[in-house]
């Protein structure tokens, strides 16, 4: 949080939260990893390393006790109308984030929703895309874009995938 907070002081558009965003409000867990970038609210498989990159040390060096709340309650509380693109990459917790998110999705306040899935052998959690679209295709969101992530081959299975509201999508295809 302090090297976000000390990176963006000085632009006003930018605001840091000391929170992360769950499926519920209140605290949790989490566990930070060597790689900072995986560093989630599971653990990663022990003796993880990636095939093409043996030298990676990928485990967990410490956890922290974090204060969480749901995206309803940080978009009500801090009055925000709409949301132009939603990124969620929170290494195998979208599908909690997007569960603490119902009623904005059910408004579809969010106009694009972009989601990293990791899916693979990585994490002591997976997620399906059945976990992401239950939330999504209730509330007309549709699946736009999707990358290719890997394989179970290499343990890796992660992919980005893009969903829009239904209308936009009309509008994206037939202009």
């Amino acid at each position: 949080f302090e090297k976000l907070k000390n990176k963006y002081k000085s632009n006003k558009l930018i605001k840091i939260f000391p929170l992360a965003i769950d499926n519920k409000h209140g605290s949790r867990k989490f566990y930070v990893n060597n790689r900072t970038q995986i560093s989630s609210f599971y653990k990663t498989k022990k003796n993880l390393s990636y095939k093409n990159f043996p030298e990676i040390n990928l485990k967990n060096k410490k956890s922290l006790k974090v204060k969480t709340t749901t995206l309803d309650k940080f978009v009500y509380k801090n009055k925000i109308k709409k949301i132009d693109i939603l990124k969620i990459d929170t290494e195998c917790n979208d599908d909690k984030v997007l569960d603490g998110a119902k009623k904005i999705l059910a408004k579809r306040i969010p106009k694009i929703i972009m989601i990293e899935v990791i899916s693979g052998l990585d994490f002591e959690r997976k997620i399906s895309f059945f976990d992401i679209e239950k939330f999504l295709i209730p509330n007309r969101y549709e699946i736009f874009s999707l990358d290719k992530g890997g394989n179970l081959f290499n343990k890796k299975l992660t992919f980005n995938l893009i969903y829009i509201k239904k209308e936009l999508r009309k509008k994206i295809i037939f202009n």
